[in-house]
């Protein structure tokens, strides 16, 4: 008799709404949007409430490519909260629609959304390549923004020599040479340099990151390709 009362008990709460979800919560999402994530997630108000482990809901959010973390708590009765901690932000692109997409640290491209100080962001243009892609959204992200500020646009530039090579364009009127696996040591430079050209009266011009760094104006002949200056 004990047995046949907690089945009983069990299948009459199993079907009461004490067992369904009443509330679903997301927080600490700004790219993704709150219907993104509960969709992703899968679960809906009125689902079962132990139907699904609170691990696996955090896998299926991550699957989206833009949560870096998430974390599920289930509250009974019926509360569902799902915190998410975003890839940062480090750059964005022009979609084929002409949109705005951010890109993240890990090279994951989002819908553009109100991200705090996205306009600072520099643009990345002309990356087909993934990997280099993604070689350059994680090195944007080891760099302090503060840094990045002057910096509007960034395109790949790669010589045989130099496969990594890239070109920034900043809003100061500079073009700058350097290399992805110099980025994060050289950019510190990128005011210096712009400082000294500006108190020479030069407003545009050229600035080599390279191994050996030095400025110039656009009308200095370009070195030789397989220099190791070749702009």
């Amino acid at each position: 008799m004990f047995l046949f009362f907690v089945v009983l008990l069990g299948v009459l709460f199993f079907q009461s709404s004490f067992s369904k979800i009443h509330v679903i919560e997301v927080s600490g999402n700004r790219l993704l949007t709150t219907e993104q994530i509960i969709e992703a997630a899968g679960i809906a108000v009125g689902d079962h409430f132990f139907a699904v482990s609170g691990e696996e809901l955090d896998e299926r959010v991550k699957r989206l490519g833009a949560a870096e973390q998430v974390n599920t708590v289930k509250s009974f009765p019926g509360v569902v909260k799902i915190v998410v901690k975003e890839y940062p932000v480090v750059a964005l692109e022009i979609t084929e629609n002409g949109d705005i997409a951010g890109l993240l640290s890990n090279g994951a491209s989002v819908p553009y959304g109100d991200v705090e100080n996205a306009a600072s962001r520099p643009i990345l243009a002309g990356w087909d390549d993934p990997e280099l892609k993604r070689r350059m959204t994680e090195t944007l992200a080891s760099i302090p923004p503060e840094m990045l500020q002057d910096v509007s646009e960034i395109r790949p530039s790669p010589t045989t020599g130099y496969p990594d090579r890239i070109v920034l364009y900043t809003r100061s009127h500079f073009e700058v040479l350097t290399r992805i696996s110099y980025l994060t040591e050289k950019i510190s430079l990128l005011d210096d340099y712009v400082y000294d050209m500006k108190n020479e009266d030069r407003t545009t011009g050229r600035i080599v990151l390279l191994e050996t760094n030095y400025a110039e104006t656009f009308e200095t002949p370009e070195a030789e390709p397989g220099s190791g200056l070749s702009p």
